[in-house]
């Protein structure tokens, strides 16, 4: 028995389809800045250094809670109560109060709030800089494995093919998707890894022969 190859091309298509989609989505979410507000209690010698700083410079780096807009009141609470920190990924949702930075100084990325009684040390960090680089790996991913299966779409669609071929094309794609699942730890780049291998595998076990000779008998 044979496989109709146009019936495989739709299906490839149809994947090559779904793996633009979700690795353009993934792409697309990993290039998204991270604003991170982490939040601890401050020392007497960390209040004292705050308010040193605030009269040294012209930045407001010391905050009563009440005097914070409704966005950092919503961050410096979530930090509060969950684990330390807090992440926006909206850069309109960040507190304009802050600036973000990593050289830990007040007035760029470190301010004291005061809440509650008690002193509390902000620090916000962002990667507005290089944020795209981060989609980069998913983008790339996301037109080869979306290319090789329209591609093979395409130069598979006129004929037949073997389904011992077909077999040992989605048991190969098991195999990959799996591993890469647990060796990346990324469903969505697992997806796109997933495909790309299998697509390879598959074209390349075809032109090796692999099942041809098993076609009449199947």
């Amino acid at each position: 028995m044979t496989v109709d190859r146009r019936a495989l091309a739709v299906l490839l298509a149809v994947a090559g389809l779904a793996a633009f989609y979700v690795g353009g989505t993934a792409a697309f979410e990993a290039a998204q800045p991270e604003y991170e507000h982490a939040v601890s209690a401050a020392s007497p010698a960390e209040v004292e250094r705050a308010e040193s700083a605030a009269t040294e410079t012209d930045e407001r780096v010391v905050f009563a809670f009440a005097d914070l807009s409704a966005d950092a009141r919503d961050v410096f609470l979530e930090a509060l109560r969950a684990d330390g920190t807090a992440v926006v990924t909206d850069r309109a949702a960040t507190p304009p109060e802050f600036e973000y930075g990593d050289t830990g100084s007040y007035g760029e990325g470190r301010y004291l709030v005061r809440y509650d009684g008690e002193a509390y040390v902000v620090s916000a960090t962002g990667e507005q800089a290089a944020a795209w680089l981060g989609g980069v790996p998913a983008f790339a991913a996301t037109l080869l494995v979306g290319g090789s299966a329209l591609l093979a779409a395409v130069l598979r669609y006129d004929g037949a093919l073997p389904i011992r071929s077909v077999t040992t094309f989605v048991a190969s794609a098991v195999a990959v998707g799996l591993l890469a699942a647990g060796v990346l730890s990324n469903p969505l780049f697992a997806v796109t890894v997933f495909f790309t291998v299998a697509v390879v595998a598959w074209a390349g076990l075809e032109r090796a022969g692999w099942g041809t000779a098993d076609a009449a008998r199947d």
